[in-house]
Formats: C-alpha cells, sequence, structure tokens
C-alpha cells in the first residue's frame, strides 16, 4: 500500500467531525419554575450522566458518507491482486488460456502456495470477468500439450473443467501449447484475440502471431529441489536415478531404501542402505549392492525442498527403457577402425533409455524375447522352423523386428526361410544404382536424402518376394523395392533390401541411417510396450482386452476401446510418476512411469516474456468507482430525510 493510499485513506479519520458535533450540541430544556422545591433541601451532586450520543442513526449515516468518501478518493490508488481482464474500447475479447500442468508447477512458493494451484486459481478468476460475447479456450503445457477446450462462449463449461484440473509429473511443452492456443484463436471474428500464460516459464516461449502475456512472474521465480525420477532393480543391485535444481537443494541430503511402507527416518537400522548425494546441480545415479530381493522396496530422498511430491519413489524390479536386441557378424559388422558393429555404435549414440542385447544367435526360447521391444538383424541368414515359430509369436504379441538382408539370405537350406521379412527366395545382384529414390524418403525429413547418395556394391532383390500386406517404404533410383514395412498381429516387421556391413555398403556412414534408426526406435517407443515410460506417455493394449489399472494414487480405471468400428488399440497415459498395476484379462502386471531430469534441473527461463500492451493487468487498478458514487448518493438522500424528520419532530425551544 502506497502513501498515496493511505493518505487518501485518511479521509476516513474526519468521521469524528460529526461525532463530535453530536455531543457538542445535545439539547437544553426550559426551566419551569415550582414554589414548593423551596421547601426540600439541596443535595450535593454526586455523580454526573455521561453524555450520550442522540440521533445515532443520523450519526452512523454522516459517518458512512465521510467513509464512502474516502474510499471513492482511495479507489483510482487501489489494485488488485489478481489478473484484470481489460478491453480494447470495451469490445468483446477472444481468450486463450494457457495453463501448465508439468511436474515443475508442483514445486511450492515462498509462501508456501504450489505453483499450480496459484496459477489455476488466478486462471479461474479471469474466467470469471468473461462476459457475453466473449470466447474463451483452455489449453494444457504439460507433455503432450492438448487442448481442453476450444474457444467457445460457454463460460461455465470452461470453468468447470478448470476447477477439475490437477497437477501432474508430466513434462513441459510450452511451445506446442502456444501453438495450440494460436490455433484456437485463428479465424475468429474478435478483432481482440490474447493468450495468457500461467507457467514457471521451464522453457522460452515461441513467437507466435496472437499477442500473449505472463500475469503472474512470481511463477518464474527459482526454486531450491531436489528429486528421485527413477529407481529399478535388477536382481539384487538397484540403481536410482535423481537430480537436483543446485546445490543447495543438495546439501548434506541421503537416498535411503526401506521396505515398501517402512519408516525412512531410520535408515541407521538398514546399514549400506543409505547413500549421500553429491552436492551439485544436474542429474546424478546411486547403486546399491546386495540390495534385499525378497521384499518390496522405496526410495526415500531426506530432508526438505520446494517439492516433496518427488522425495519419494518405488524401486522398479526389471528393466527400464527400451529393450533393443541385435545380432550382427562381428567379423564383418565392424568399421575398419574396431570396436563393436555399426548398429550397436549407432543405438549408443542415441543413449536415452535405450537397453542394450547384443545376441550372437537367435534364441529358440521365448522367454528370451521377454522385455525386448525392438530387434536389429544385419545380414542375417534364413531361420529354421523353431526360430522362425518363436521370432513370428513375439512379433504378432507386438515386437518390431527390423532386418538389413545381404548376400547371405540367399540360401537353400531345406526349411529354411527369412518370413516374415520376405516371402520365397530373393537374389542378390550387384547394381551400379545410385542410392535410393530421393522422393520416396520424403516421410525422413531433410537427413533421410542423403540415402540418395549410396554407392552399394549390391543389393538384394526383393520385389517377387514381397510379404502379403507389404508397404514399399523407400525405392531405388530405378524404382525397385529397397525398404519394406509390414503390420504382423500387434507388431511391425521392417526389412531393407541392402545390409549394414561396410564390406557392402557405405549406408551405415550416411546421416539417413540414423533418421531412420530414429524413426523406428520412436515408434517403438510410441508403441508404448515397455513397462517402464515416462510419464505421459502412453502404453497401448488390444481393443478387445479386459483391463483395469490401478493408480500411484489408489485410483481405478478401466481401459476400454476408442470410439470407432475400425479401432485396434486402446490406451492409457499415465499422469502421475509412480507404480501401476494392471488386471489384464484377469493376470496381475506392474508398470512404472517416471518423471524427466528437465523438470527439475530445467530452472525458469531467464528471457522475460514480452508483455502484450492491453492484455491484461496483473494488479490493475480496482474499478469499483460507479458503485461506491451510488452509495454516497443513496446515503446523502438519507442523511437529508433524517435530517428533516429530526426538526420536524424536536419542540420548539427545545
Amino acid at each position: 500500500m502506497t502513501f498515496l493510499t493511505v493518505g487518501a485513506l485518511a479521509i476516513a479519520l474526519l468521521v469524528v467531525a460529526p461525532f463530535a458535533a453530536h455531543l457538542l450540541r445535545r439539547g437544553q430544556r426550559d426551566a419551569v419554575g415550582f414554589s414548593l422545591v423551596r421547601l426540600v433541601l439541596p443535595m450535593p451532586k454526586l455523580a454526573s450522566r455521561r453524555s450520550r450520543l442522540q440521533d445515532k442513526a443520523l450519526f452512523s449515516v454522516r459517518a458512512a458518507l465521510i467513509v464512502t468518501l474516502a474510499l471513492l478518493g482511495a479507489v483510482p490508488l487501489v489494485r488488485c491482486d489478481h489478473p484484470v481482464l481489460t478491453r480494447q474500447q470495451g469490445a468483446s475479447v477472444a481468450l486463450a488460456i494457457v495453463l501448465d500442468d508439468s511436474g515443475s508447477m508442483r514445486a511450492r512458493l515462498a509462501n508456501g502456495d504450489e505453483r499450480f494451484a496459484k496459477a489455476k486459481q488466478r486462471a479461474l478468476q479471469l474466467i470469471e470477468q468473461l462476459r457475453e460475447g466473449d470466447l474463451v479456450a483452455l489449453v494444457l503445457a504439460g507433455e503432450p500439450a492438448r487442448l481442453i477446450a476450444s474457444a467457445t462462449p460457454q463460460r461455465q463449461m470452461v470453468r468447470e473443467l478448470c476447477r477439475k484440473l490437477r497437477p501432474s509429473d508430466r513434462s513441459t511443452d510450452l511451445s506446442s501449447a502456444l501453438r495450440l492456443a494460436e490455433g484456437s484463436l485463428r479465424g475468429l471474428p474478435h478483432s481482440d484475440r490474447r493468450i495468457v500464460v500461467f507457467s514457471d516459464l521451464g522453457q522460452p516461449l515461441p513467437k507466435v502471431s496472437v499477442p500473449y502475456w505472463f500475469p503472474m512472474p512470481e511463477l518464474a521465480t527459482p526454486v531450491h529441489d531436489c528429486g528421485i525420477t527413477l529407481a529399478v532393480r535388477y536382481e539384487n543391485q538397484v540403481t536410482v536415478e535423481l537430480a537436483c535444481s543446485d546445490a543447495i537443494a543438495a546439501h548434506q541430503r541421503h537416498v535411503t531404501l526401506v521396505k515398501r511402507g517402512g519408516d525412512a527416518r531410520n535408515p541407521s537400522k538398514q546399514p549400506g542402505l543409505s547413500k549421500t548425494i553429491t552436492a551439485a546441480s544436474g542429474p546424478q545415479k546411486l547403486v546399491y549392492e546386495a540390495a534385499p530381493t525378497e521384499t518390496e522396496l522405496d526410495a526415500h530422498l531426506d530432508g526438505q525442498d520446494a517439492n516433496p511430491h518427488n522425495d519419494a519413489a518405488p524401486v522398479f524390479g526389471g528393466t527400464s527403457g527400451t529393450v533393443v536386441a541385435t545380432l550382427a557378424d562381428y567379423t564383418t559388422a565392424r568399421p575398419a577402425t574396431g570396436g563393436p558393429p555399426l548398429i550397436e555404435q549407432a543405438l549408443a549414440a542415441f543413449g536415452g533409455d535405450i537397453v542394450l542385447r547384443p545376441w550372437t544367435a537367435l534364441p529358440e526360447d521365448e522367454r528370451s524375447f521377454n522385455e525386448v521391444s525392438l530387434l536389429l538383424l544385419d545380414d542375417p541368414s534364413p531361420f529354421g522352423p523353431e526360430v522362425r515359430v518363436v521370432l513370428e509369436n513375439w512379433i504378432r504379441r507386438g515386437g518390431t523386428a527390423v532386418a538389413w538382408l545381404g548376400p547371405r539370405a540367399v540360401s537353400d537350406a531345406l526349411g529354411s526361410s527369412l518370413s516374415p521379412f520376405l516371402e520365397g527366395n530373393p537374389a542378390w545382384e550387384t547394381t551400379d544404382v545410385t542410392g535410393f529414390d530421393q522422393k520416396s524418403l520424403l516421410w525422413l525429413g531433410t537427413t533421410g536424402s542423403t540415402l540418395s547418395e549410396l554407392r552399394p556394391k549390391g543389393r538384394l532383390s526383393i520385389d517377387n518376394v514381397l510379404p502379403p500386406t507389404s508397404t514399399v517404404k523407400a525405392r531405388w533410383g530405378d524404382f525397385r523395392a529397397a525398404v519394406l514395412e509390414r503390420k504382423l498381429g500387434k507388431g511391425v516387421v521392417w526389412t531393407s533390401g541392402i545390409p549394414i556391413s561396410p564390406d557392402q555398403s557405405d549406408i551405415a556412414f550416411r546421416p539417413g541411417f540414423l533418421a531412420l534408426i530414429s524413426h523406428i526406435v520412436e515408434q517403438t517407443r510410441l508403441r508404448g510396450l515397455s513397462p517402464v515410460t515416462v510419464v505421459g506417455h502412453a502404453w497401448r493394449f488390444d481393443h478387445d482386452e479386459s483391463i483395469q489399472i490401478r493408480d500411484p494414487e489408489g485410483t481405478m480405471t478401466s481401459v476400454t476401446s476408442s470410439v470407432g468400428h475400425d479401432a485396434t488399440e486402446t490406451t492409457f497415459t499415465p499422469t502421475t510418476a509412480g507404480l501401476y498395476t494392471l488386471t489384464r484379462e484377469g493376470r496381475l502386471e506392474y508398470r512404472l512411469a517416471h518423471g524427466e531430469t528437465q523438470e527439475i534441473t530445467d530452472g525458469p527461463n531467464p528471457s522475460n516474456p514480452p508483455t502484450a500492451k492491453g492484455v491484461a493487468e496483473p494488479r490493475a487498478p480496482l474499478d469499483i468507482s460507479a458503485q461506491l458514487t451510488w452509495g454516497l448518493a443513496i446515503l446523502m438522500l438519507l442523511e437529508l430525510v433524517l435530517a428533516t424528520w429530526r426538526k420536524r419532530g424536536i419542540p420548539r425551544g427545545a
């Protein structure tokens, strides 16, 4: 409150003036003589009557007049503590509200308020200020960004949708959210269109055509936070991944493994299961050896920080990430400089959640394919019937298999074949064709065009042995088939008529090769087959499966098929980090959703967002002068009536 505001409100102290006037103008009565009074002895005055107000109603009205005048004078100086929607010459507005529901919005501000709760409160206050003719859209900025409500005049509906929103552990996707908001306002007849962003600005805001504004700068205040992102156990070894925003948040803190539901405040009772984290910013990894395997464990981070929600995580028993099995000949698939085969080097370049499992032969036991999501084969020989049955069963259950076929694909061995990659016996041929047709590679982007510059020594002729339902994804320069994609059950089969081996081609040295591998890996991730996924990424199931899912908070959800007669799968997207229990066709499964480290390590973007003039004001003037003016007029009229009535009611000489 400024000095001017205090001075304006001090006018209310003048209320003592009518109080004093009412005390001083007490009425006196004329004395009337009575002869017998002289016979009464005078008595000394023992007490005096205290002054009392007369005409309390009139005094109250006059006091209220002075207070109202003081408020009317102070109104231009008083500002609200919430956004106030301004209007250009009173015209209707089209408003898009972007509300960040990512994991970093769970952090608490200096006053103890949660970022998301405060942002939702301000968004609701903004919605309440809309009126007839206005349109409002609601967009969430947690990955993936979602358009909750398109621009609509139904303010009540949007308000209810906003009230039901809850924070999540998603990553931040501000760029997509801003573009969704921009698209929701595009083409509207309103000349006054605006985007209001409620976020901690973990990402820079992109440039869009619609003016936007950031009404809560306190959300972008840096906080001290450490959190556990992932805890997995393989046999008796537990690996805990965590991240810290700065060294202050990590100072003298420990991660303790305890029995699920146990007490993490007494780590000394379990020696060896408590480790001190490094006092530094960024991601960290702690490894616990000889962890008990007969009990379920939780990882707890002691101490206090701005986000207590991510200070504990369940220890998941199993492999995390996307498991990729490879099969390559170490004598021909390695570069001249040595090292692992080129396909393994390409996968290592991706890093992230890739878990590499090199094989020397394709297994005949289906259990070997457990947890494997992707299989990459470099110039394999035809498979025997046992291997082929196991491989096809795994693909039909949802696996993805990729084969780069070369000279070894040509074989006359009895009972062997390359099914499900090819149907029949292909032929290997030399060629002088220079790479793939560039137009057939548009789906790989600009990097994929480098595959048009290949100089192979030969290629596999596959046009006459294409499997049914296969799609040609890339062609040679002479328009013959080069790369195939085939759906098989719930899985996908990819076939290339050129091997990776540097003795036969230079495909592994082209950027387009990494683009192709990246595309296949990403499609495998999106298929949602891994039991461990990032929050916000969907798990996918067959459309006719009966599935019940219990989330970490104990809420049960029934997964049903998508609307439409051609639906082939159903999805479930985890929004909270933790352990999910699935009842699938009567079988019990456990899956894990975890947050990403950047929600902890990436602080608010240092660049200040631009302020669009006329969009809104965070502390706009509180315009209640019209109401106060009407109140003042009513009080003046009431004061006039009471004063007139009093004068008529007082006898002459009083």
